[in-house]
């Protein structure tokens, strides 16, 4: 995350005004500069003069110096894509802050709290973090911007709890921040209640930009199909097959699947459901193609109509493997090929929310 300064807090330093809240304000931005918690704005020609005030300590001044030598090369499109702190003094302020960013007036800072509070991440799951931090990651070489890290912390809560869990942390930290699964098994389907009802929430709080919704089912369909393979049973692989010849046609049903449960042969053969209408010709197209009877798929032998019956071995089971597998396999074979847009996608949401630099030593 960005943090800017605005000249009006040099003016009223300057000025020692308000010098308490000031002193502590630059104490706690260049505390977070070394450990590499945010990258920090301002004109140069401010940080310069700053410096050479006596009234800075030495591992201050060096802080800053270090600030000023990035200043150099800061790219300033990263304002306009990144998520910012501003803070001013309304005494000092010529104009409005820019919209969009998080501006905070110092004269109403609490002492008593982080003056510079670490972002939240609500995610629905324990483990999402882990695909999201090498989506991230990727996304950063990708971008060509590996000299830098995300900043944040991670915080769940599945089901209606999220909504709840978004609620109470934004009531007390604005830098609250979420990512839903779509629940969508189909891209005939409506967004999950989970995900309408976060979106509710941001909404309440005029913070929209700060919940984004994936438009896969659930995280797992963000595993590389490559991933999953490489660890399947055997009597998983007639699933992954499936998906191999869906793809191929229709490269998006990745993204709609139910990996944890599959589909019910009552699901897909019921003509006026929206998960029929999408995958019940693939399914036939399947069969035709490999000469199956889907009923000969099933252990028990069951009839089309009982409801308990799946299609395929759903892969629940396997998830969990795949996941903690991903910071040690290879993302650089995607398939579907689609998939590393929708990678790409998430992480450039990550780190429009979550940038930060290398930490330093001085």
């Amino acid at each position: 995350m960005i943090i800017i300064l605005d000249k009006s807090i040099f003016d009223a330093y300057k000025d020692r005004i308000d010098v308490n809240i000031i002193d502590e304000l630059i104490e706690d931005i260049c505390k977070q500069r070394r450990k590499g918690k945010h990258l920090i704005f301002a004109n140069k020609k401010d940080i310069l003069q700053l410096i050479s005030d006596e009234n800075l300590s030495r591992l201050q001044s060096a802080t800053l110096q270090q600030v000023n030598k990035e200043l150099t090369s800061f790219d300033k499109s990263l304002l306009n894509e990144c998520m910012s702190v501003e803070f001013f003094h309304p005494n000092y302020l010529t104009g409005e802050p820019k919209t969009g960013r998080h501006v905070i007036d110092i004269t109403l800072i609490d002492l008593e709290k982080d003056i510079i509070p670490l972002p939240n991440l609500v995610l629905e799951n324990s483990k999402d973090d882990i695909i999201f931090s090498a989506i991230a990651s990727y996304t950063l070489k990708k971008k060509s911007l590996s000299n830098f890290n995300l900043n944040y912390q991670v915080l769940h809560g599945g089901g209606n709890t999220m909504i709840e869990v978004c609620r109470d942390y934004l009531n007390v930290n604005p830098l609250t921040f979420a990512i839903c699964d779509s629940d969508r098994r189909t891209p005939l389907c409506k967004s999950g209640e989970t995900s309408k009802g976060v979106l509710r929430v941001f909404d309440a709080f005029k913070r929209h930009a700060q919940f984004h919704e994936m438009l896969v089912h659930e995280v797992e369909n963000l595993i590389p199909m490559s991933f999953l393979k490489e660890i399947a049973r055997k009597e998983q692989l007639p699933t992954l097959e499936f998906l191999d010849f869906s793809m191929e046609e229709y490269p998006e049903s990745y993204f709609y699947y139910d990996l944890k449960n599959g589909f019910k042969y009552s699901q897909v053969w019921d003509e006026d459901s929206d998960i029929s209408k999408y995958w019940k010709s693939i399914y036939e197209e399947y069969a035709k193609k490999n000469d199956l009877c889907y009923l000969a798929l099933s252990k028990k032998q069951l009839p089309l109509d009982e409801n308990d019956n799946v299609i395929f071995n759903k892969l629940s089971s396997l998830l969990p493997h795949a996941i903690n597998n991903i910071p040690y396999s290879d993302s650089s074979k995607f398939k579907p090929e689609i998939l590393e847009d929708a990678w790409l996608d998430i992480g450039e949401k990550l780190v429009s929310w979550f940038i930060s630099p290398k930490p330093i030593r001085i």
